[in-house]
């Protein structure tokens, strides 16, 4: 094997239903609907066989909209309202 080698990815994905995809991954119930979009890059040392997350390295953007958080205590469900860029804009 030649230790110099290294893999990278990179890629996007496009839901329209984030919450059914964390059902589907066994996350049911925390989340309704919502549009989202991630987009990454991730490499680590070796060929592609040699996935080791240890050794992993990279940068992730995760972008959600429109959606609603079935399980979040009120109290920290204010404050992401008040973080929320788009009530921001509506005050």
């Amino acid at each position: 094997m030649d230790n110099d080698a290294t893999t990278s990815i990179s890629g996007n994905a496009y839901t329209q239903n984030f919450g059914k995809v964390l059902a589907e991954c066994g996350y049911a119930n925390s989340m309704t609907r919502g549009n989202g979009e991630i987009n990454f890059t991730m490499q680590w040392t070796g060929a592609p066989l040699d996935f080791n997350l240890l050794n992993l390295t990279g940068n992730a953007h995760l972008d959600l909209r429109s959606g609603s958080l079935t399980n979040v205590n009120p109290g920290l469900g204010r404050i992401i309202g008040l973080l929320s860029l788009e009530s921001i804009q509506r005050r």
